[in-house]
């Protein structure tokens, strides 16, 4: 895949996770949430030179890091998301201003310079 296609894949996966999360959605529903993380790895595995042959072991480190930083920024979201039932005694589930702030933190933690 060319980097513009790759660059337009993860700007739309990321585009329809940050909707997805500040939008109210019954929780428990059954879909597809491993279909986006699966296109990213696809994405990802696909690229030239995922490994640096000049620093293997530090090019080896940074995928487990970005997977520590993933999980504690799930675990953010989580924490800071809005939950409530409904009327038909369901649980919902929303974002928060707080939730926007643990995102563009991990983002900015994710940018590389």
């Amino acid at each position: 895949m060319s980097e513009l296609l790759n660059v337009r894949v993860i700007v739309a996966v990321v585009a329809l996770v940050v909707v997805r999360q500040f939008s109210a959605q019954r929780v428990g529903e059954r879909r597809r949430w491993w279909l986006l993380p699966v296109i990213l790895l696809i994405v990802a595995l696909r690229s030239d030179g995922a490994l640096d042959p000049r620093q293997e072991t530090f090019s080896g480190v940074m995928p487990g890091a970005g997977l520590v930083l993933g999980l504690a920024t799930g675990a953010g979201w989580g924490r800071t998301a809005r939950m409530w039932q409904g009327p038909d005694e369901s649980v919902w589930s929303r974002g928060t201003r707080a939730t926007l702030h643990v995102r563009v933190g991990g983002i900015a933690l994710r940018v590389d310079g």
